[in-house]
């Protein structure tokens, strides 16, 4: 029974440290992103937030030879509220060179999201693991991740779907803002799935996302590493 107690105890109590130490008002990160060793692009992330609600902007391009080819250039934008279980986005959308992609709004009263793409809109039920794909990249700053799997339903186009993500354990990666600590979050591939989506989160650094991978069907691996890292408390 003791021992139950103090488990108890301390649990809660590393909860209460997660909870009252959340990251600075405004956090703002640049990636270097790459396609094997080769640089093909560069991100900047801002997100501002006043432990009630929060705004993210992230803005991706192409750089280099890979601009020569195809010139592009990624805008994507979220807010919502924070909460227990970290993040809840109220709206989202994505902009590809200027032209829009996606986007949605979600009502969590209602428990329903409505998404549209250039092709329509639909309404669609709301689970409580739900975020657009730039929030669930900074929800763990908020609710850092915990022992077990967790299903996660992530917006996109005018769709919600069910992934798995799991904890692979603790890893030191080497990032333009220094040789980091980090817990890595990796999706698991269920079925025929074969698109990959792994983070690392800055255990020291309030679980911020400083290296994140995107794998395509075809096997095509992207790499996110953070080159800076800056933040204030305004």
């Amino acid at each position: 029974m003791t021992t139950r107690i103090v488990t108890a105890l301390l649990t809660a109590l590393l909860s209460c440290a997660a909870a009252a130490d959340p990251p600075p008002a405004r956090v703002e990160i640049h990636y270097d992103t790459y396609f094997g060793f080769i640089k093909v692009g560069e991100t900047r992330d801002v997100m501002e937030h006043d432990n009630h609600s929060y705004h993210l902007l992230s803005e991706s391009r192409t750089v280099g030879l890979a601009a020569l080819f195809h010139e592009l250039v990624i805008h994507r934008e979220a807010q919502g509220r924070i909460g227990p279980g970290g993040l809840a986005p109220v709206s989202f959308s994505e902009t590809d060179n200027g032209k829009f992609k996606y986007g949605g709004r979600f009502d969590w009263s209602a428990h329903q999201a409505m998404v549209r793409d250039d092709h329509g809109s639909d309404i669609i039920p709301l689970h409580d693991n739900s975020w657009d794909l730039t929030s669930f990249t900074y929800t763990f700053a908020f609710n850092p991740p915990g022992r077990g799997d967790m299903d996660v339903y992530l917006a996109s186009g005018r769709r919600m779907s069910r992934f798995r993500y799991t904890i692979s354990g603790r890893e030191k990666i080497d990032t333009g803002a220094g040789t980091l600590d980090t817990l890595h979050v990796r999706k698991i591939l269920e079925g025929g799935d074969k698109r990959g989506f792994d983070l690392w989160l800055a255990v020291n650094r309030h679980y911020l996302p400083v290296k994140i991978r995107f794998t395509s069907k075809k096997g095509n691996v992207f790499s996110s590493i953070a080159s800076s890292i800056t933040t204030s408390a305004h």
